[in-house]
């Protein structure tokens, strides 16, 4: 039972180093995360079309992003028409994901925002 109390003691002793290694790197870095985070301005995005959006192949094979959010007509809304710039379709599909994880990238830059934030309320 000693051998894994210490082991615990061991870890939290690790997470609490590698924990003050990100404070450092964070506050070293914190003006340039900061110009980062400031350049993205999230008024250009109120409005955009809400819920999950996804990958899919249309009809005639090409690849859609697009939401089960209903459109003005009741249908799902088809965001972007990507076209394919290769013979294999892979840059074509990482440009769709990419596109289609719009909602949750602005979404972490929200949360990043806020926590620069509060972090730098804290270290006042």
């Amino acid at each position: 039972m000693n051998n894994k109390k210490q082991t615990t003691e061991e870890r939290r002793a690790m997470f609490e180093k590698a924990a003050l290694q990100v404070k450092k790197r964070l506050e070293a870095n914190k003006d340039t995360i900061a110009k980062i985070i400031e350049e993205i301005k999230e008024e250009k995005y109120e409005g955009h079309t809400p819920d999950e959006w996804i990958v899919e192949q249309g009809a005639n094979g090409d690849t859609l992003v697009s939401s089960f959010h209903p459109n003005e007509n009741g249908l799902q809304t088809d965001i972007a028409l990507v076209y394919s710039c290769d013979k294999t379709h892979k840059q074509t599909q990482a440009d769709a994901q990419l596109i289609a994880d719009a909602p949750l990238l602005l979404a972490e830059v929200k949360r990043l925002r806020k926590a620069l934030q509060e972090f730098k309320e804290g270290s006042r």
